[in-house]
């Protein structure tokens, strides 16, 4: 008892200090900021929560602090008022040994659980003599003790710090922060969202800070290396290590700071008396949390709330058939450039001078070829187009028929000019799963139409095959391996990484749907497993983006979501759905959801359309900054997940994923007059870099799998709905739509007719039955029900025609003729009043 007893009297002292008596305070929730008189009659800002204070003890609090570069200066305030929930501050500084005078305002309001609010404005009242002439900025930040190291705590920042930044097995590329820095500054053009988040791991405690109602605007200085300009406004986030204290803070920087390892540095405002166009927001809440996943989910959550990013409406319906068309317009083969050597897509198209590489056919990732193929073919039957059904049909037949070796492994690269396959080139499992699937699916779909191509289920089998031979003892993949060679009856393995086991999840699942094979079934689950312990449960997304140093990247959460999502429609365990949930938090941090305009004083003509807005083109790789379209993949699967748990968070996440990724595409040809519509830019940057202003250094070329990324989803939309349009589905009734979903959940998109409840021969409990043959609808009435109308509609809703029914009559045939191929609903109308209604299917 008598050292209990000395401890605190020591803590006293030790407070003492600094503190003279508490002023004042303002509650939100569990958490109170405190007002305190310190010893020179001056105030300071602290908080205090679940029994601890944060920013005491210290006459370096981070809550304020003005940096001239020569010098950091934490003034404490000369007087406050507190009114309606708000405490305001006023703090004058002095910057000695120089006479500048600063004139600080602070606004903070209590926004309820634990949450606050911080308006600050910095003024410069007097130059003084001999002043600063570099600039200065300001900082608010939270600590969570005097003295604490990095390793205490678990930090995120979007698209650049994760749990497993540090972790081997996170492989960062050199160049970027290490655990040994002090500094870790971003400026909030380099990152999705302006938030951090801050979480001791020991306690739980967690701090988040969001740079609030941000315009993010700049101007040519920044991208010359201009440290100092009025016009800087955008802001920054980060953790950081002043001057080596002996503490790190979570901060909102003001002119966003890039100081880290690899950074832009400083940027600043300068010192002219009567600036005052230094004024920033800063929202922030203090909580204790279960875990590092749901930290980042609410940490992201209360970012994302705040901006509540715009969704720029496109027509999906005419987005899809300019999708269509423009792979139609750019297929290959030798009737259409006689120095091709088989059916295909070109490597890219420039967009430059709109020329052709056509030197490689890549199946799956950057080339996508039999999933651009299966969106050709499906095309073509779905309207009787019969060049855009040839055209698919040769190139998935190419991939079905000579990519395979004889162990089932696909090879990826064809040279097109050559008739060759790069023998040099490894096979990465996201490259194969990637590709097969768009076979798989294409042979399903034939199915489902009356059209029954054996090779491509041969070929998809036999990758299957491969898979289940080849899958290690503990459910893993290894990332590639070599399918020229064979060593002791295998395929090598090259790269030894497991992280894209949960490439093949989706495909494994969807190939035991087709199937009915236990062993496809028993290797998804096997997969899934290893996947969940090694990335679901480490919070590690690793090395999908095949093209860059395996580490932490965007498309892992992408390949993540998927796989988990299959894997719980096959089993309905609820730790499935909690692993794609995490996973889509995860993959939705590093798209951007704020907007980053381009400099106010840009003149020249920017890479990405200046007029455009950049919400919903993602980061693709820790370690540096190169933005793509490649959120589009994933607009069904947060659709499903928004069905499945109800959130409208993930509605409005499809709608950007479905939306905003086609900002750049060439709709109505207004950035390419004269052009396919589907060209869209591969990748661009949207914060200064390398001289080059925003949305400079980008690369000047659409490839095929930009369209796929568009493509697949909404073919997905139409398996599971009738319609190739969210929108569209949206506008379906509620209780229909989760019907469908049930449906899906099923079959996936593996249906090829095999579900008796497809609405083939429909029957209800009254021997009313429904069926299309050929181009006639007919309705079985055997029961001679008195009928008053009859009316088809698509799955959106939308009536295609209504009929009276005048004669009672046990058969009725109604002409489909000119209807596309897929699901519509026929409803009848009893004169009875009630009504029934029956999904018929239609094929070629």
């Amino acid at each position: 008892m008598k050292t209990l007893n000395l401890l605190f009297l020591l803590s006293c002292l030790f407070q003492s200090s600094f503190v003279f008596s508490q002023e004042v305070s303002l509650a939100s929730g569990d958490v109170t900021l405190n007002v305190t008189r310190q010893k020179d009659n001056t105030y300071n800002v602290t908080f205090s929560a679940y029994g601890k204070e944060f920013n005491a003890g210290t006459d370096m609090n981070p809550a304020l602090m003005i940096d001239v570069k020569m010098n950091t200066f934490y003034p404490t305030y000369t007087s406050y008022t507190k009114a309606d929930g708000k405490v305001e501050l006023t703090a004058k500084l002095v910057a000695a040994p120089r006479t500048t005078v600063f004139e600080i305002n602070d606004a903070y309001t209590a926004k309820g659980n634990g949450e606050f609010e911080l308006k600050r404005n910095v003024k410069v009242v007097e130059l003084g003599a001999n002043s600063y002439d570099e600039g200065f900025s300001s900082s608010f930040g939270l600590q969570f003790a005097p003295k604490d190291v990095l390793a205490n705590s678990e930090y995120f920042i979007p698209a650049v710090w994760y749990k497993g930044n540090f972790e081997k097995e996170g492989n960062i590329p050199s160049g970027i922060p290490v655990a040994t820095d002090l500094n870790f500054l971003y400026r909030e053009d380099r990152i999705p969202l302006p938030v951090v988040m801050m979480r001791e791991k020991a306690s739980g405690l967690t701090f988040t800070l969001v740079h609030k109602d941000s315009k993010c605007e700049t101007v040519l200085n920044d991208s010359r290396g201009v440290v100092t300009d009025e016009e800087y406004q955008f802001g920054g986030v980060g953790v950081v290590n002043w001057k080596k204290s002996d503490t790190f803070a979570a901060v909102v920087t003001y002119p966003g700071s890039d100081l880290r390892t690899g950074g832009l540095g400083r940027r600043m405002h300068p010192i002219t008396k009567g600036f005052d166009k230094h004024a920033y927001n800063v929202y922030f809440k203090i909580d204790k949390t279960s875990d590092y996943a749901t930290a980042v989910n609410e940490a992201w959550e209360l970012a994302f709330n705040l901006y509540n990013p715009k969704i720029y409406d496109v027509n999906l319906t005419s987005a899809y058939q300019g999708l269509i068309e423009t792979v139609n317009h750019y297929y290959l083969d030798s009737s259409v450039d006689k120095d091709v050597k088989g059916p295909g897509f070109p490597w890219s198209v420039k967009l430059t001078d709109f020329s052709l590489n056509k030197n490689t056919y890549e199946i799956g990732f950057v080339g996508s070829q039999p999933v651009a193929g299966y969106a050709l073919f499906r095309a073509g039957v779905e309207t009787g187009n019969e060049e855009y059904k040839v055209r698919g049909t040769n190139v998935l037949n190419l991939w079905a028929s000579e990519s395979l070796s004889e162990l089932g492994l696909p090879k990826t690269r064809y040279a097109a000019l050559w008739g060759t396959w790069d023998d040099w080139a490894l096979t990465s499992m996201r490259q194969a799963c990637n590709g097969m699937v768009g076979l798989l699916n294409a042979w399903c779909y034939a199915k489902r139409n009356g059209i029954d191509i054996p090779s491509w289920l041969a070929a998809s089998k036999k990758f299957g095959d491969f898979l289940v031979t080849n899958q290690n003892a503990d459910g893993s993949y290894y990332l590639e391996y070599n399918p020229f060679k064979v060593v002791n009856g295998r395929h090598p393995a090259g790269n030894q990484n497991k992280f894209l086991t949960i490439c093949a999840v989706r495909y494994l699942v969807e190939l035991y749907i087709a199937t009915n094979d236990e062993r496809y079934k028993t290797a998804a689950l096997k997969a899934a497993e290893f996947s969940y312990a090694n990335i679901h449960e480490k919070y590690l997304y690793v090395a999908c983006v095949v093209d860059n140093p395996q580490t932490i990247d965007s498309e892992s959460g992408q390949q993540a979501i998927n796989g988990f999502l299959a894997i719980y429609d096959l089993t309905k365990d609820p730790k499935w759905l909690a692993a794609a949930e995490q996973a889509a938090t995860y993959t939705e941090s590093w798209s951007y959801m704020f907007e980053v305009p381009v400099e106010k004083d840009q003149t020249a003509k920017t890479d990405w359309p200046k007029d455009r807005s950049i919400v919903g083109q993602h980061i693709i790789a820790i370690g540096h900054s190169a933005t793509d379209l490649g959120f589009a993949w994933s607009s069904f699967v947060y659709y499903r997940l928004y069905l499945l748990t109800g959130k409208e968070h993930y509605l409005h996440v499809a709608r950007i994923s479905a939306h905003n990724t086609k900002q750049s595409m060439n709709l109505g040809q207004e950035l390419y007059p004269g052009q396919p519509e589907g060209l869209q830019q591969e990748a661009f940057q949207v914060r200064v870099t390398g001289g080059a202003g925003r949305r400079m250094n980008s690369i000047m070329e659409a490839l095929t799998w930009n369209f796929a990324a568009h493509l697949d989803p909404m073919i997905r939309f139409k398996d599971a709905f009738g319609t190739y349009d969210l929108e569209e589905v949206e506008a379906m009734p509620k209780s229909k739509v989760q019907e469908l979903n049930n449906r899906y959940s099923l079959y996936q998109s593996s249906d090829y007719g095999q579900d008796p409840e497809t609405g083939i021969g429909t029957i209800d409990k009254n021997s009313f039955s429904a069926y299309i043959s050929g181009d006639q609808l007919f309705l079985i009435n055997k029961g001679k029900e008195e009928i008053s109308k009859v009316e088809l509609t698509d799955l959106a809703g939308r009536r295609l025609w209504a009929e009276d029914i005048k004669v009672t009559d046990e058969q009725y045939t109604f002409p489909m003729y000119g209807a596309f191929s897929g699901f519509y609903l026929l409803n009848v109308h009893s004169v009875s009043g009630e009504q029934k209604a029956f999904k018929v299917y239609k094929n070629k």
